[in-house]
């Protein structure tokens, strides 16, 4: 990979102002110096060090080898570092490929147009951010409501009504709370608050555990939840012994009682065989590179329960239930 083509890295651009890309360049140089001239090649971009990201990527790399692609990887904070121009591009890369949303929205942003983009462990949500110039083949982390739901109602089974927040101010955050209706379980009802509507996210947390609803749903919203808010909302819910289901390991962890959360390791290796089904298409007659935006949810995941939690607000979970849990907090 070359992120800055020579040519117009180096013309009526002077010396010093060079010295602080060599490091990247020489890398990306060097990253398939001992390539062959045989197989696809692919550049890794990681959106930072989290964990699930790093997990992700390493599964990605593993079932790439095992699928014939050669890859590399670097992280986006290197490119943004060193990355001058608005668009850039290596002929000897056949795709790059994205994890998280970040990272995602930087290629989709840059990255010359004939150079395919696959992305995995970003919000579905995302189509809505991007401006449909370019294709991206992506992998959403978002879980299927139907799912949520159904797993709410396994271990709640009594619960009519689902509290949640949303925020009003926010597209995104208004397009879940539709969702969230229209996907609601037979016989349950969402009791909903508009976070906009009050001073403070305390405010709202209050005003919904007023309302009782038999349990709490949360969602990855980054237009209502952040540390704090969740720290408000699992205080609450310890007040009122009300199940919160949560967006989230950490967030069971933390004191919800349940949760589901994407498998990490599974959306690399996914990703890995996204790509390797596309070189395949494009090996075809006639087969073109993607033009269209397709973002795919998953089935796979991982599911939480905190037992500690459970016998804090007297919650009653089966063996069952538990047993298909693949994280048991005790």
């Amino acid at each position: 990979m070359i992120d800055l083509c020579l040519t117009n890295l180096f013309a009526a651009r002077p010396l010093k102002r060079l010295a602080p890309m060599l490091s990247t360049i020489i890398v990306c140089l060097a990253m398939f110096a001992s390539a062959d001239a045989n197989g696809e090649r692919v550049i890794v971009v990681r959106s930072s060090d989290a964990a699930p990201y790093q997990a992700a990527e390493e599964s990605l790399k593993k079932e790439l080898r095992s699928l014939g692609v050669k890859s590399s990887a670097v992280t986006l904070a290197s490119l943004e570092k060193n990355a001058t121009r608005s668009s850039f591009g290596d002929d000897r890369v056949d795709a790059y490929i994205a994890v998280g949303t970040p990272a995602t929205v930087w290629l989709y942003n840059r990255l010359e147009n004939n150079i395919p983009l696959v992305s995995c462990m970003i919000s579905d949500r995302l189509k809505s951010k991007l401006d449909g110039h370019r294709g991206l083949t992506a992998l959403s982390m978002q879980l299927s409501l139907e799912r949520q739901f159904e797993l709410l109602q396994e271990a709640v089974p009594d619960a009519n009504t689902i509290g949640m927040l949303y925020s009003s101010k926010s597209k995104s955050s208004i397009l879940i709370f539709e969702e969230a209706q229209s996907t609601a379980p037979a016989g349950a009802s969402i009791v909903a608050v508009d976070v906009d509507q009050h001073s403070s996210r305390s405010s709202a947390i209050k005003t919904l555990f007023d309302l009782h609803p038999d349990v709490v749903w949360t969602d990855a919203d980054a237009s209502v939840y952040n540390v704090a808010t969740v720290k408000a909302m699992l205080l609450g819910a310890l007040e009122k012994k009300t199940p919160v289901f949560g967006f989230s390991l950490g967030f069971v962890r933390s004191g919800a009682l349940l949760g589901i959360s994407v498998d990490p390791a599974a959306q690399g290796a996914a990703a890995a065989r996204m790509t390797r089904a596309m070189f395949d298409r494009q090996s075809e007659p006639g087969a073109t590179n993607p033009t269209a935006i397709t973002i795919t949810k998953t089935d796979q995941s991982i599911i939480a329960v905190n037992l500690i939690v459970a016998d804090r607000i007297n919650a009653i979970l089966t063996n069952a239930f538990i047993a298909q849990a693949s994280k048991v907090f005790r």
